[in-house]
């Protein structure tokens, strides 16, 4: 069984043998996607949500005119920072809501449960991956990493003993009996 160890962003107890394990061996450039539209820093902060509405996403990037990438900008954001704070968000630049500096990765670290750690950690599960001169060149998504494990069980799927799937099922079995015995009832059961 394996845990995030939060202080560190990792997660402990997996083996070289599983999933975790076997993308190790890969880049993230292996696994990322290609980076969402974004908006310059310039740009109204209107313009980014309207790309989020168009994109139906979560978060834009944010570059400055140079094409540096500054960070991520959410829906929380702007709802948060700009329009419940009486700003006009047609006036306000997408720049002025991009605070500290972003949480990202580079395309040629190891894919490993160091990077899998920083995904989940983020407000938005996702990772921009910044080359080394500062330019946004992907992004880092749960469904890319699921995906990616998925492919690699798919071709390990032959290498299955029938005993392997029986100790998952009791573990799910066992699972489920807490949580039903810990379950919350309306009607106090």
């Amino acid at each position: 069984m394996s845990r995030m160890d939060h202080r560190s962003g990792l997660f402990v107890g997996h083996s070289l043998d599983g999933p975790i394990g076997r993308a190790m061996a890969t880049t993230v450039r292996d696994v990322m996607r290609a980076p969402l539209p974004g908006v310059e820093s310039t740009d109204p902060v209107v313009a980014a949500a309207r790309r989020l509405r168009a994109h139906a996403v979560a978060a834009v990037p944010v570059c400055a005119a140079g094409g540096e990438f500054l960070g991520m900008l959410t829906s929380a954001d702007i709802i948060d920072r700009c329009v419940a704070d009486g700003q006009d968000p047609r006036t306000m630049q997408c720049g002025s809501l991009i605070e500290g500096t972003p949480v990202v990765v580079a395309p040629d670290e190891e894919f490993g449960s160091r990077v899998l750690g920083l995904v989940l950690a983020q407000p938005v599960p996702l990772l921009p991956v910044v080359a080394a001169d500062g330019r946004l060149v992907g992004m880092l998504t749960v469904d890319d990493i699921a995906g990616h494990l998925l492919e690699g069980d798919q071709a390990d799927e032959s290498s299955f003993e029938p005993g392997d799937r029986l100790q998952i099922d009791d573990r799910l079995q066992t699972d489920d009996r807490l949580q039903t015995e810990d379950s919350w009832h309306p009607d106090g059961g």
